[in-house]
């Protein structure tokens, strides 16, 4: 609906959250949850690069094989990449590739380096939305794309168990309806694609509202002359640009198992949570 962009777009001061986490997607963490490198090199931009050294060619190699991130500025890396390492050849860390790099297609991801972990590399979407930041995990051996998913936070869990890498993270899983005005059977639909039970719906209802009152608060600050009246103009605001037709996004703790030849997620106890898509 015409109403909707409008909206989208005084979303802004809502997801300033998911913009501080796109600031920290270049650099991987919890850092203990992943295999240390052997050693990291960097090759800087070009000369004027000094003072923005994270810009340039970074490469982490590992026993088996190197990952490159190529970082010019922009958003997202112009080159995500995994390399096979030949045993006692050392290899170089230059933008130019190596012969046998394989490189990630920029339709199939496009972020930052994030981690590894055995033979599973993972990487972070450019930025969040929705409450939370993407993340891919790639085989290292192929540079073929396993799974994609995303993590409200930090992952919690990440081990091995024998050829399976095992995630455990708080989802956030994007609806395509939105339960206050589509109601249970938007739920019912949801549940299903999340694979959640339908008796664990959380109350969409109230989180909207409270939603908008959050953004109402949000536009009274950004006015400098803001009186008594403001909050409520601005909830009025809000409520006829028909915030509750965004699509409902819940949060909710899984876990994931993957390995090359399938992948599979599982809800798991705790809390589900809503809120409405940015």
């Amino acid at each position: 609906m015409n109403a909707l962009p409008l909206l989208v777009l005084s979303l802004a001061a809502l997801v300033a959250t998911d913009a501080a986490a796109a600031a920290s997607a270049a650099k991987p963490a919890p850092a203990a949850l992943f295999d240390k490198p052997d050693k990291i090199l960097h090759q800087l931009l070009g000369p004027g690069s000094a003072k923005t050294p994270k810009l340039g060619t970074s490469c982490f190699y590992f026993s088996h094989f190197m990952v490159k991130q190529v970082d010019t500025g922009e958003e997202g890396a112009d080159q995500l990449s995994v390399l096979p390492i030949a045993p006692a050849k050392p290899l170089p860390c230059q933008r130019k590739n190596l012969p046998g790099e394989l490189v990630i297609p920029a339709d199939q991801w496009s972020g930052y380096y994030k981690g590894v972990k055995g033979n599973f590399v993972l990487f972070d979407a450019a930025d969040g939305s929705n409450g939370g930041v993407g993340f891919a995990v790639f085989a290292a051996g192929t540079g073929k794309k396993l799974f994609e998913d995303s993590a409200v936070g930090d992952l919690q869990q990440l081990t091995l168990n024998g050829g399976t890498l095992k995630l455990r993270y708080t989802r956030a899983f994007s609806g395509s309806c939105s339960v206050p005005i589509d109601g249970a059977g938007c739920w019912s639909v949801i549940a299903q694609a999340a694979g959640l039970p339908r008796d664990k719906a959380p109350d969409c209802v109230a989180a909207y509202k409270q939603g908008m009152a959050e953004l109402a608060k949000e536009r009274c600050k950004a006015k400098p002359h803001a009186d008594s009246t403001c909050f409520d103009t601005e909830l009025k605001g809000v409520e006829d640009q028909h915030f509750d037709q965004s699509p409902s996004v819940v949060e909710y703790p899984v876990e994931a198992d993957i390995d090359s030849a399938q992948q599979s997620v599982l809800a798991q106890p705790g809390p589900v949570s809503c809120q409405a898509a940015d």
